[in-house]
């Protein structure tokens, strides 16, 4: 009843001010609106969580205090309200006062030394929880047919290296097929080696009572420690169980090999820029609020346009890739509003401002960034004269970088104009280091892989023969009749 009829005060409504805060600042009326689960107390002069005064009186919906609190020993007062006991306590106390007699009277009358509510008990009974959870779990994937092992370690904050395994396979228990991934267990691990780690890997599945018959798959990350192809985990698991095959993510091996792609000087350096001039305007409200004007003065932008720029990530290229895309969308209005700001009062402010004017100006960004996006020579040279158009509204010329004889830090290629220079020397380059590396990532297993994802609904077409080669010689061992599976796969397209 209480949530559907809050107080709530007319527009009209005077909230006082706090006479202690020199600010003067008040409580506003729309953020009742805003937010649906805060409601304001005349009495406390202040915001309330809507659900927290809700269980306030039964001393569930405190804050500030951990699951312990400060008073966590001693018999439970069913009567009496102790804010300094914890959540533990406070729910079972919640619980005993709302219906269930045996915990009341377990809580009231039993002796002292067997109340079961001291720190050690409930630290058990977590610890039983979790053993609890972790065996339904085992359960599962020994019913399963097949499971794939995934790792990956770190370190914590007390100088601890912690190992977390995982488990992913079909759930059994489900009619339709389900794909789960589920936490088994962190470990602590010393010898950071692939033996070392390879060792602990299948101890552990071994402890825990898993079949590692039917492991089919690892994943783990492109570390040397877990990848390498000779002394790496995945190497060593595979000598015991061959058909565990490793896959490292394909997410983060495109990531790895973009990055290694844009190690080439001009990206590199135009990567570096970007991210300076996002630093420089995200640094101050009063830049923003420049850049903001100048986006709004730019009528030939889209209406639906962001105002702001996003940080540049140092890990992840998707957000990366955001990060110059908008870079991108507002590089006119960017050179307006540094070149605004070049006139700063503030020193700080106009010398940064012209360095990066002249820095992005200079370096043709607008090309590396296009660059960095193409695929194809037709599309390069569309991208040129996008790129030449951008920069004739500034009023700047492409230009081809002074070239000595002996050059170490530039490209020094031949060319005899700048769109064949950015072509020879940033474009050409950077499809390179993109088509080796996609390979050396992409390729070691690509016909198992590409054999198993004819199995797939919507991969699955008339001319489909299903698994075959070095796939079915991995998965031989493991099917019912391997002799029957053309003739499987016949009935399962026809489905």
């Amino acid at each position: 009843m209480f949530l559907l009829s809050k107080w709530c005060p007319s527009k009209e409504f005077e909230f006082p001010n706090d006479p202690k805060d020199k600010r003067n600042l008040r409580f506003q009326v729309q953020w009742l609106e805003q937010y649906s689960w805060l409601t304001y107390s005349v009495q406390e002069n202040g915001a309330l969580c809507t659900y927290c005064i809700l269980f306030l009186h039964n001393q569930v919906g405190h804050s500030k205090l951990s699951t312990r609190g400060k008073k966590d020993y001693g018999k439970i007062n069913t009567t009496m309200e102790d804010k300094s006991e914890g959540k533990f306590r406070a729910l079972l106390k919640f619980r005993a006062n709302s219906g269930d007699e045996i915990l009341k009277d377990h809580l009231e009358t039993g002796a002292a030394n067997a109340q079961y509510t001291s720190a050690k008990t409930q630290n058990k009974l977590i610890e039983i929880c979790g053993q609890v959870i972790t065996e339904q779990i085992v359960n599962k994937i020994n019913r399963a047919s097949f499971f794939s092992v995934m790792a990956d370690e770190t370190t914590d904050i007390g100088k601890l290296e912690q190992m977390s395994l995982c488990v992913r396979y079909i759930d059994p228990d489900n009619e339709v097929p389900t794909i789960r991934e589920d936490f088994l267990n962190f470990v602590v691990v010393s010898d950071l080696s692939g033996s070392g780690l390879a060792s602990v890997i299948l101890e552990n599945l071994k402890n825990h009572g898993i079949n590692l018959e039917k492991m089919v798959g690892q994943g783990y990350d492109g570390a040397a420690a877990m990848s390498g192809h000779l002394n790496g985990v995945q190497a060593i698991v595979r000598r015991t169980f061959p058909r565990a095959l490793y896959v490292h993510c394909s997410a983060h091996s495109l990531n790895l090999a973009i990055s290694d792609a844009c190690k080439i000087s001009a990206i590199r350096n135009c990567v570096g820029s970007v991210s300076s001039v996002c630093n420089f305007f995200r640094g101050s409200a009063q830049r923003t609020a420049v850049l903001k004007k100048c986006i709004q003065a730019q009528t030939t932008l889209s209406t639906n346009i962001k105002m702001t720029l996003v940080t540049m990530c140092e890990t992840r290229w998707v957000l990366r890739h955001d990060c110059i895309k908008r870079f991108k969308e507002m590089f006119i209005p960017i050179v307006n509003a540094l070149e605004h700001l070049e006139k700063s009062v503030n020193k700080e402010t106009s010398t940064t401002a012209h360095q990066l004017l002249r820095v992005i100006l200079n370096e043709n960004v607008i090309d590396v960034l296009n660059k960095m996006r193409s695929n194809s020579d037709d599309e390069f040279n569309i991208i040129f004269e996008e790129s030449h158009t951008t920069l004739d509204e500034l009023g700047c010329d492409v230009s081809i970088p002074r070239c000595i004889k002996k050059q170490n830090n530039r490209n020094n290629v031949p060319s005899t104009s700048p769109q064949e220079y950015y072509k020879r020397s940033v474009f050409i380059p950077f499809l390179d280091h993109m088509t080796t590396h996609l390979s050396e990532r992409f390729l070691n297993h690509k016909e198992v892989i590409s054999s198993l994802e004819t199995l797939l609904p919507n991969h699955i077409s008339n001319t489909s023969k299903g698994p075959s080669g070095e796939c079915l010689d991995l998965y031989s061992s493991v099917l019912p009749d391997s002799g029957a599976l053309k003739e499987e796969f016949l009935l399962w397209k026809t489905k």
